[in-house]
């Protein structure tokens, strides 16, 4: 069967009879297949004002609600695997589950093996590609060019043979250096340093990576490697390290949420060599026998106009479950839709019109906000889940909501992912709520939040009366 359109995807998911279960933290973090496959269901971590939303329509298990609490341990899918009342539902289920997953470690995959339950996702190759020597290895041998820098051992960098090579300003990265972690900005000696002191200090004489410092915009987009082909999305911008709704002190590279509307004035030849780029990548990661989701965060030089990549994640990631939200109201056939089948027995074929017009222009964005303490913090203030209006400086909600598609106007915002009860205890950097709306949220000089997304996120956070815990 040829699946052009989301009632043939429709058609093909009737058909299987393995059931499919949504593994998040929230709720809304899995929502998206309950659109193309019949009870779908998702299995998740909190119970929050929304997930009361979502439960109307679909069936949602969540621990904090069966437990009475908050569970106790990590905030992350194994804490849900491995509880006795989860396993329990799905082992009533007509048959051993395939589960979505958003990051699968080791634990995770024995977890699953064990008990007899499908990945529907591959690990493997995750810890290989955050490795940033072994990245930029991997994109000179999938044909795509890096930031200008080299390879350097800690001990043998030279602040001026380097800045003479890619300028003033350089970035080191350790190795390892995942989630801004062990990454440093150099613009002088004295940086240099300090930078190779620490180095010392955490590892020795080690080989890191030194790179020109590139200013512009952080745009990215999500692929999939599948048996029918490379597929993927046009460009978003992405959101990092936003002031306004995170805590600088936790570093650098905090991702903070996606703007398309913004993304659809990007030129078409820059959309153009992002897909080459993302083609090139994808025959590459195929080559390894990797399959499913994988993004690619990028810079946007702004003096040059060159497009560089600096991260593959073989993963899902924050864009979902905006991004399917985002390809259903403009007609596409969701990308997650793909990853899903690639791991299903399925008889269908996908036409190559189903990847152009994936890789259309989309309207909509999501700012992620979170707890800006250093400690624990909690919420003195409720808000409703659902659509709000600010008017005259005040949150005006209109009615209930946890999908885009319900937003009526640019003026509309929805907020949703995890809203909370009062007097919440949010741990330093947790994640609060997500703002979703079809307005634009960047600034096209600066690249950070405009003054219509700033004025928002400070009403929440004033509504939701955040104080230290």
């Amino acid at each position: 069967m040829h699946v052009k359109d989301l009632e043939d995807l429709k058609s093909v998911f009737k058909e299987i009879k393995k059931p499919v279960v949504g593994i998040g933290v929230n709720a809304f973090n899995r929502l998206g297949p309950q659109e193309f496959i019949p009870d779908y269901r998702i299995a998740c971590l909190n119970y929050t004002k929304d997930t009361k939303l979502i439960e109307r329509d679909i069936k949602v298990t969540s621990l904090e609600k069966i437990l009475g609490r908050k569970p106790e341990g990590r905030t992350n899918s194994a804490t849900i695997l491995k509880h006795e009342s989860i396993r329990r539902i799905f082992n009533s289920l007509p048959e051993k589950p395939a589960l979505i997953i958003y990051k699968v470690g080791r634990k995770i995959q024995e977890m699953c093996k064990r008990n007899g339950w499908l990945i529907i996702g591959q690990p493997g190759l995750r810890k290989k590609l955050e490795d940033k020597i072994f990245f930029r290895k991997f994109l000179m041998k999938s044909g795509i060019p890096p930031i200008p820098g080299t390879i350097a051992g800690s001990e043998e960098m030279k602040y001026q043979e380097l800045s003479s090579r890619y300028g003033p300003a350089l970035v080191l990265q350790l190795p390892d250096s995942s989630g801004g972690k062990g990454t440093f900005f150099i613009n002088s000696k004295k940086d240099m340093e300090r930078a190779r002191e620490r180095i010392r200090k955490k590892a020795g004489d080690i080989e890191v990576v030194v790179t020109k410092f590139i200013t512009g915009p952080s745009p990215s987009l999500t692929a999939c490697v599948t048996r029918y082909g490379i597929f993927c999305t046009n460009l978003q911008y992405q959101l990092l390290d936003i002031p306004e709704c995170t805590n600088p002190d936790v570093g650098s590279g905090i991702f903070c949420g996606h703007d398309w509307t913004s993304a659809r004035n990007i030129p078409q030849s820059i959309q153009q060599k992002a897909i080459g780029y993302t083609m090139k990548m994808g025959k590459t990661l195929k080559d390894l026998e990797y399959r499913g989701i994988f993004s690619l965060d990028m810079v946007l030089d702004s003096k040059s106009g060159k497009l560089y990549i600096v991260e593959c994640n073989p993963r899902l990631v924050g864009s979902f479950p905006t991004l399917t939200m985002a390809q259903l109201a403009g007609g596409e056939i969701p990308i997650m839709a793909l990853h899903i089948l690639e791991f299903l027995e399925a008889g269908c074929k996908i036409p190559r019109q189903v990847n152009k017009k994936m890789q259309g222009k989309k309207t909509g964005s999501h700012i992620i906000l979170y707890n800006k303490f250093n400690c624990n913090g909690t919420n003195k203030g409720e808000l409703k889940p659902g659509i709000y209006e600010l008017s005259k400086g005040r949150l005006v909600f209109k009615r209930p909501s946890y999908d885009l598609r319900d937003l009526k106007t640019e003026e509309e915002f929805l907020l949703t992912d995890g809203i909370p009860f009062k007097n919440r205890v949010f741990k330093p950097h947790e994640r609060i709520l997500r703002i979703v709306s079809l307005h634009r949220i960047i600034d096209k000089k600066t690249f950070r939040l405009n003054s219509w997304a700033s004025e928002r996120v400070k009403n929440i956070y004033r509504a939701l009366k955040m104080e230290r815990y």
